[in-house]
């Protein structure tokens, strides 16, 4: 496919809500076209962008205010059919000049008049339309997996990855081969993505767990299903990927989360680590019992695993504690 520069107005550049970036557990993969321009969807957007240290924002906007945007790294859209254009590659750049231009830190970095004006048009690269709209998508997904493939400068993390290999596999009938080789990954690895994204999207499903579900415990999904021994308890299914056992998922879900109960607040495994020491107590259901009634520290369940379990050597029944 061929890219051809055009110059396009500041208030044609639409940010893409599809952005691994901005991409959080309650967004959904797609967004239908017509919704995208929804002035309220762009500025929670630009919001996102803004607000999230980890995109760098100010840094930007301190770096265009004096040098003006460099032309090192294209900015890559798609010429919708309003005559509007779909910022596939470049959104943070495009956030810090609409964030300068709206007086965001205006004062400090004193804009000049012809500094503000040059930033209102901006030469970007359009997708060329002589190919149907869904394969110029597809491009356009593939060439941004490659901007940002392991070891580039903006690297993706594995949640970020996760959810990419989840939409080009649910959205672009992509197989996991081919999203390997854009990453530079081992199949097995974007496999286990895949999986885990999958595993917290039945969380974000569940209706009592549901809004614990957030995407820095990706990584703790990662390491139940990198557990045999947590996937037999929670019997997990490798066709429907999905956990099947209601009672001892919720019993995980309560873990993750820390949800009240009864007045109390349950043991919480706070890490991956932590998860990976509780598959290691699974196999000692009267520790686990233990741990679960908060009557053991999961420190003190480790200690106690590899022991004979007879109830007059555990310290906590000694004391009275069941």
């Amino acid at each position: 496919m061929r890219l051809v520069t055009v110059t396009a107005a500041l208030e044609d550049l639409w940010f893409d809500p599809s952005n691994p970036r901005i991409h959080t557990p309650e967004d959904s993969l797609t967004l239908p076209k017509e919704n995208i321009g929804d002035p309220d969807i762009q500025l929670e957007i630009l919001q996102k962008l803004a607000v999230d240290k980890e995109h760098s924002i100010f840094r930007l906007q301190v770096s265009i205010a004096r040098n003006g945007l460099l032309p090192i790294d294209n900015i890559i859209v798609i010429r919708l059919d309003n005559g509007k254009y779909l910022v596939v590659e470049g959104n943070r750049r495009i956030a810090a000049i609409k964030l300068l231009l709206m007086g965001t830190y205006g004062n400090i970095l004193n804009l000049s008049q012809e500094k503000i004006q040059h930033l209102t048009k901006i030469k970007v690269l359009v997708v060329d339309k002589e190919y149907p709209e869904e394969n110029i998508m597809r491009f356009a997904r593939l060439f941004q997996g490659l901007r940002h493939i392991s070891g580039s400068r903006d690297e993706w993390n594995d949640f970020q990855k996760a959810w990419f290999t989840c939409m080009m596999k649910d959205s672009y009938d992509m197989g996991l081969s081919d999203i390997s080789k854009i990453f530079s990954s081992e199949q097995r690895v974007v496999s286990r993505h895949y999986k885990s994204y999958k595993a917290l999207m039945q969380m974000k499903d569940d209706s009592h767990f549901g809004q614990f579900a957030e995407a820095h415990l990706f990584a703790h999904f990662e390491e139940m299903l990198e557990s045999t021994t947590i996937q037999q308890w929670l019997d997990w299914d490798n066709d429907e990927l999905k956990f099947k056992n209601t009672t001892t998922l919720h019993t995980m879900y309560s873990l993750l989360a820390g949800a009240k109960k009864q007045n109390c607040t349950v043991q919480t495994l706070k890490s991956s680590k932590d998860v990976r020491s509780f598959s290691r107590i699974l196999s000692k259901p009267k520790i686990v019992d233990n741990f679960l009634a908060g009557h053991i520290t999961l420190q003190d369940a480790l200690t106690l695993v590899g022991q004979p379990i007879h109830p007059k050597k555990l310290w906590f029944q000694r004391d009275g504690v069941h």
